[in-house]
């Protein structure tokens, strides 16, 4: 059974405190109905430091039966003080659509949009963005599809080209640009001849070299046919079919 010192420290300080061998009187005065040391001491409050109130839980002024255990037990005064008035200068634009919030106006809801940010186009429109990654709005940021030598967005390029082709810069026209084994950005240095008609003669003509552009003509002449030419004689492709007969 719990002594009178144990209930006596259980008030005073939330001592758990411990029985002791006792025997009771088997015979109770008459008209007399009393508890037990051990029931009185059933009802007595405990030690409770999670969910005890502190008096700073407590209004201002109030006494409570303090739980926790030191000086946060027994009989003590609340602190605590409500303050009189929102002060926030938060609007509803600057608050997350949904979240409640109080500002010199009273009680609100915000009104701040959640975005999103897409690889269609570069506008980033105002609002509540979440923690995100470049790669995860467009997948193709990759090394992969990033010239060698380049970063964007910090992402450092892998991709390369080899190039191929033989062409000299002689083979392509002046004014052209093109790309061979030797890389890219070579000028072309062959020449322009645009038009050139040519009249064959006796002698060799000759062709200048370079690009034509088909309009130019090597000049005809109607006597070249078979009748004037030699038999046996060829002309320009043309064989001769002449031939004189002698007789004296």
């Amino acid at each position: 059974m719990f002594t009178l010192d144990a209930l006596y420290n259980r008030l005073d300080a939330g001592t758990t405190g411990a029985k002791v061998f006792f025997t009771e009187p088997t015979v109770v005065p008459i008209g007399i109905s009393g508890k037990t040391l051990d029931e009185v001491m059933a009802k007595m409050p405990v030690v409770d430091n999670v969910n005890g109130a502190a008096v700073g839980d407590v209004a201002n002024g109030k006494t409570f039966w303090g739980l926790r255990s030191g000086a946060g037990w027994g009989v003590l005064t609340g602190t605590y003080t409500a303050p009189s008035a929102c002060t926030g200068t938060a609007s509803a634009a600057e608050v997350l659509f949904g979240k409640t919030f109080c500002n010199t106006s009273g009680d609100q809801t915000g009104g701040l949009a959640t975005q999103t940010l897409s690889n269609t186009n570069d506008t980033v429109s105002a609002g509540y963005y979440a923690a995100t990654t470049l790669h995860a709005v467009d997948a193709d940021l990759v090394a992969d599809n990033i010239k060698s030598g380049v970063s964007i967005f910090g992402v450092a390029g892998s991709y390369s080209i080899t190039l191929s082709g033989d062409a000299a810069v002689g083979d392509v026209l002046t004014g052209k640009t093109f790309c061979n084994s030797s890389g890219c950005g070579q000028n072309g240095a062959m020449t322009n001849v645009g038009t050139e008609n040519i009249t064959p003669g006796i002698s060799d003509q000759t062709i200048t070299a370079g690009y034509h552009n088909g309009s130019g003509v090597v000049a005809g002449d109607a006597n070249l046919n078979s009748r004037n030419i030699k038999s046996g004689v060829s002309i320009f492709g043309v064989a001769g079919s002449y031939s004189i007969t002698l007789s004296g």
